[in-house]
Formats: C-alpha cells, sequence, structure tokens
C-alpha cells in the first residue's frame, strides 16, 4: 500500500499545490483573520467568515430572488445586506453588528437613540416613531415615513444575538402594502411582529 500511495501523491501533489492549497489557505484566511488585520484590544474588528455567512443567509428564504435583488457589504465592525423589490418599492435591510468587547443595555440605549435613527432615516422626507417595545432580548421599534412624498411603514428589530453580536433587520413598506410587511414580520419575528 505504501508504494501505491507514493507514486499517487507524486502524480496529484502539483494539481494539489496549484489548485487546492491556494483555495484551502484562501479559507483558512477568511476563516480566522491574519494577525496583521486590523484589531482592537478584544480582537478582529473584519467580520468573519461565519459572520458574513450569517447575516447574508438570514431570512434568505423568504426572498424569491426573481422579485428581490440582494447586494451586500462587509465592513468594520458589520456586515450589511441589502434586499431590494423595486416593482413594489420594498427595502429589507439586515445588519450584523460586531461589538468585541460585548456590549451592556445602557451601551444599546445609547447606540440606538434618536440621532441614531435620524442618520438611519436621513435620505426619508421625514418619520415618526410610533412605539417600541422588547421581548427578552429582542427589540422592536415602528415607524411612519416618507420618502419622496410618499408614505411607508418601516418596523426595525434589534435582537441580542450574543455577548459580541447584535442584528438588526429592518423592513420598509409602502403603507398600501401594509399586510404584506405583516405578513414578512411574522415569518421572521413570530414572538414579536408589532408593539401591542
Amino acid at each position: 500500500m505504501f508504494r501505491y500511495f507514493v507514486p499517487l501523491a507524486r502524480t496529484r501533489f502539483p494539481f494539489l499545490l496549484t489548485v487546492l492549497l491556494p483555495l484551502l489557505l484562501a479559507a483558512c484566511s477568511a476563516a480566522w483573520p491574519a494577525e496583521d488585520s486590523p484589531r482592537d484590544q478584544c480582537g478582529p474588528i473584519q467580520p468573519s467568515q461565519s459572520d458574513v455567512r450569517f447575516a447574508v443567509g438570514f431570512a434568505a428564504k423568504l426572498f424569491d430572488p426573481n422579485q428581490w435583488e440582494r447586494s451586500y457589504t462587509v465592513e468594520p465592525y458589520k456586515t450589511v445586506v441589502l434586499r431590494e423589490d423595486q416593482s413594489i418599492g420594498a427595502i429589507a435591510h439586515t445588519e450584523y453588528l460586531l461589538w468585541n468587547c460585548g456590549y451592556t443595555e445602557s451601551d444599546l440605549d445609547n447606540y440606538f437613540s434618536q440621532g441614531y435613527f435620524d442618520v438611519v432615516f436621513s435620505n426619508y422626507d421625514g418619520y415618526t416613531m410610533n412605539k417600541s417595545c422588547q421581548e427578552k432580548k429582542l427589540s422592536l421599534y415602528e415607524f411612519d415615513a416618507v420618502f419622496q412624498g410618499a408614505p411607508y411603514v418601516v418596523r426595525y428589530w434589534v435582537n441580542q444575538q450574543s455577548r459580541t453580536r447584535v442584528l438588526i433587520f429592518m423592513l420598509v413598506y409602502p403603507r398600501e402594502r401594509q399586510a404584506e410587511l405583516e405578513t414578512m414580520a411574522r415569518q421572521v419575528f413570530p414572538n414579536l411582529v408589532s408593539c401591542p
């Protein structure tokens, strides 16, 4: 068996070296950031491959790729996924945030402040927060917004995934299609579809 294995390894080694080794190294570098990649005092600031996969895959089965156009970016401390249904003017926005050193409830309250939502809705004509509520580690903010003179309904969830990760999921639908938003919300967060 040893004699058979050595020649086989010799004949296939150049193939392994030129094709499989770069793929293996790329996979390893994506899963474990290089030592020289940017870090803060608690770890790498770039999302890991599993962070990106989670963000891109979150609720993905609910969005027909023939109807919803998807794009995503990976930035320091977050992965952002945008899905748009231009035929009806709806948006589904996902962010997966890295809090390498962990966070407290106070940190979240400060982060998701009035100023934060002013930035989120900076491209809109205006917005009003109607309600906010919380169910365990899941918070929901409900808004009415106006974009280019048209009324929209917005649901904005903040889910504390772990000690160092926070998931944001936002649905934006034209007011006349609020029933579709409700259906989508029920499938994504059945325990907190809307605030009482």
